[in-house]
């Protein structure tokens, strides 16, 4: 068999998301909308939230301002000490410098996202250790991607693993599923074939079980990659054209004629030269039209092989001229990549140094903004306490006051009960002389006959 190396084994190691770009007004709009929103907001996890999100609107199109308020979203979070807005903040800056293909500060944001989430594990309620459990979680899956990317394949496995078992703990099968093919990739270029068509072989259950078409045909691919690099040649055609027919149904054009060219390949090696012309054929012209570069090149190179095989040596010096022009042109455009990376790396950088001042300027204002907002918000707040406090004083007071009053009414009716039953026993008394006296003294009526007899 020819050598395995000469088969394009993209390794479909993850899933590749193909995202339409958002037209450039709907992210104006996008944005005019969020900054409408920061204007009115207070500085509060609502507005980390929303700074967020200007983070990831800006992500793809304009990176440097990305970063700008991401520096925004983890001051602000910091300022009013709110930790998940920290780890959100952490979470976004690792993934901006994955996408600089700048690992190292990747992965000290990422594991800065993870410590904060832990962070807020102590006294929190069980609900809530649930939701930082399945932050760590996506995490866990992005540092595996980072690790991998830099062929740190222990590292790599590492936190495959653990966001496998996060993915466990929460009955996510797409996840798992996911987690699942990576471990397999890593174990693929590990060279244990046996393991890794263990985990692709998992990882399709899991797809087909949740219903992912585009999962199922990575991992079908896979698998058949993994025969054909262990000479079982008829089963591995049965895996990849499963993974075409899957391909062909999601119109996915680039995976159709990858798919192609993989099978007519495996069709050389089987010695079906005809079925083989016909399916590189297919795959060319379906490069040509899309433009897959890539496809172009390596389906003239096994069309050349093709051609020698078969005696056509004219046909197979075209194909091999073919080959040469398309590799060419990639070579050409990783070069032309490569420079414009390190020129756009340069232009940030001076960019940067020279924006300096007006983004320290920027922040300075923003956090002058934000303190003042905390300042207003405090005040308010003192308010309401001293507020609260002077009613509760004025309520103890005249609650006491009502006490003492009650108090001396009773006191006063006391002594008004007092004097009355003195006053009552007073009377009485006289009462009762005037009726001795009375009883002692004769009456008017004696005196006067008295009175007469004399006379």
């Amino acid at each position: 068999m020819r050598a395995f190396s000469k088969y394009i084994l993209f390794p479909l190691i993850t899933f590749f998301v193909v995202l339409s770009g958002i037209p450039a007004s709907a992210q104006r709009q996008q944005l005019d909308s969020l900054f409408r929103v920061l204007k009115s907001e207070k500085a509060d996890s609502n507005r980390v939230k929303t700074l967020n999100e200007v983070v990831w609107a800006y992500e793809d199109d304009q990176p440097d301002s990305a970063l700008m308020y991401c520096d925004s979203t983890l001051l602000l979070a910091e300022q009013i000490k709110w930790k998940i807005g920290t780890a959100i903040a952490e979470n976004s800056y690792g993934v901006l410098y994955s996408d600089r293909s700048d690992f190292p500060k990747s992965v000290k944001h990422y594991l800065n996202a993870i410590a904060a989430w832990e962070s807020l594990d102590h006294g929190a309620t069980a609900a809530d250790r649930e939701k930082y459990a399945f932050h760590k979680m996506t995490i866990y899956g992005n540092l595996g991607n980072v690790y991998k990317d830099e062929k740190q394949y222990d590292q790599a496995l590492d936190y495959y693993l653990k966001s496998y078992a996060g993915a466990q703990h929460f009955n996510n099968l797409l996840t798992q599923a996911r987690q699942l093919n990576n471990i397999g990739i890593i174990y693929k270029r590990r060279n244990d074939t046996a393991s890794a068509r263990d985990y692709y072989q998992r990882s399709l259950k899991l797809f087909e079980q949740v219903g992912n078409r585009s999962g199922e045909a990575i991992a079908l691919g896979n698998i058949g990659n993994i025969y054909v690099s262990e000479g079982k040649r008829k089963i591995a055609l049965e895996y990849l054209q499963r993974s075409l027919a899957l391909k062909k149904e999601m119109k996915s054009r680039i995976g159709v004629a990858i798919a192609l060219c993989n099978i007519g390949n495996l069709y050389i090696d089987m010695g079906d030269y005809a079925n083989a012309k016909i399916t590189l054929t297919h795959a060319l012209a379906l490069a040509d039209s899309i433009g897959a570069t890539i496809v172009t090149r390596d389906g003239n190179r096994f069309f050349a092989d093709l051609d020698s095989i078969t005696g056509d040596y004219k046909g197979s010096l075209d194909h091999y001229k073919l080959f040469i022009a398309a590799r060419d042109s990639l070579n050409n455009q990783d070069h032309v990549k490569e420079q414009t990376k390190t020129e756009m790396q340069y232009a940030f950088n001076k960019k940067s140094a020279a924006d300096s001042i007006r983004n320290a300027e920027e922040q300075s204002r923003e956090k002058l903004r934000n303190e003042a907002e905390i300042r207003q918000q405090q005040l308010y707040t003192y308010g309401g306490i001293g507020g609260f406090a002077l009613m509760l004083i004025v309520a103890i007071v005249s609650i006491r006051a009502f006490r003492n009053k009650k108090k001396a009414n009773e006191i006063i009716a006391q002594q008004k009960m007092a004097v009355e039953e003195k006053q009552k026993e007073i009377l009485d008394s006289i009462q009762y002389a005037r009726r001795i006296q009375r009883s002692l003294l004769p009456n008017e009526k004696y005196i006067d006959k008295k009175l007469r007899d004399l006379k």
